[in-house]
């Protein structure tokens, strides 16, 4: 969701061969804005899953794309995107991680990218392939990392590094589809199979007191476990959510996958976007 129009931004991709991924664009009312085609420097068509998305006050990131040995997300600088209808669109920058981002989420100049962590079924990377334990001993192998941008919203790489540095990460649950971080309150998007209940887990934490910290690539980062220590709620929602976003007001928009006409056959469907307030701590 941009922090300024208040525009919405979806991904979406196709089970068809050699079909471009998708970026649409909808405003406040749901209404359609623009859609956007996405090809590589090549000419070919990018066919990645693009599971998350985000929007800074300039620029779109995606997730997918790689650099090398990295992960990346691709990035559109919103002035060169047409503002209105469907359109192909060239990307030819990307930004590399140190995590492979299955996510993304923008608000109050950080933008953060996590993994969907489900043991024996996804590379996580050279770096953020690791486990930690909560409170109570039981092992994590899911994280969140949180990136400062500039001052137009553009993730730089540090002079002298390889990819993006992360300022803070989390430590996470399994089988995270989608992310938000506002003032301290964390929300999760958990879902995993079409015949499954989701869960939304709300947690409070404060980013200055990072008491553990997480080291990757000979480098250490200030790191917080979500848990029950800091856990306010836990909500079961309909099956497969998927991303989510925040409104100027902080409640959270939630995005299902089973609107998708592959999985509209899953328990539940809905080609919604639902709302749902943060819980009181």
């Amino acid at each position: 969701r941009h922090p300024v129009t208040g525009y919405v931004y979806i991904s979406a991709y196709f089970t068809t061969e050699n079909t471009p991924s998708v970026i649409l664009v909808l405003d406040e009312k749901g209404s359609f804005v623009a859609e956007y085609h996405m090809y590589k420097e090549d000419g070919n068509p990018y066919t990645g899953h693009m599971g998350g998305v985000c929007v800074t006050e300039e620029y779109l990131y995606f997730s997918g794309p790689g650099v090398g040995d990295y992960y990346g997300i691709g990035e559109l600088a919103l002035a060169d995107l047409p503002k209105k209808g469907a359109h192909d669109v060239t990307f030819t920058s990307v930004v590399p991680l140190p995590i492979h981002a299955s996510y993304l989420f923008y608000d109050q100049g950080n933008l953060w990218a996590g993994t969907f962590y489900l043991s024996g079924s996804y590379d996580m990377g050279k770096y953020f392939n690791q486990k930690v334990k909560n409170y109570a001993g039981a092992s994590y192998g899911g994280f969140a990392a949180m990136f400062p941008v500039d001052e137009n919203g553009r993730l730089t790489v540090p002079e002298g590094s390889a990819y993006a540095v992360p300022t803070l990460t989390l430590a996470t649950v399994d089988k995270v589809q989608g992310f938000t971080c506002r003032d301290g309150k964390v929300t999760l998007s958990i879902s995993y199979g079409r015949n499954n209940n989701s869960t939304l887990d709300f947690y409070s934490i404060d980013p200055a007191n990072a008491t553990a910290t997480y080291t990757a690539d000979g480098k250490t980062y200030p790191m917080i476990v979500l848990d029950d220590t800091n856990r306010v709620k836990k909500v079961t929602a309909m099956g497969m959510t998927e991303g989510i976003t925040l409104d100027e007001k902080g409640n959270v928009l939630i995005l299902f996958e089973s609107g998708a006409q592959k999985y509209y056959n899953s328990k539940n469907p809905t080609d919604c976007v639902w709302r749902f307030p943060f819980p009181e701590e």
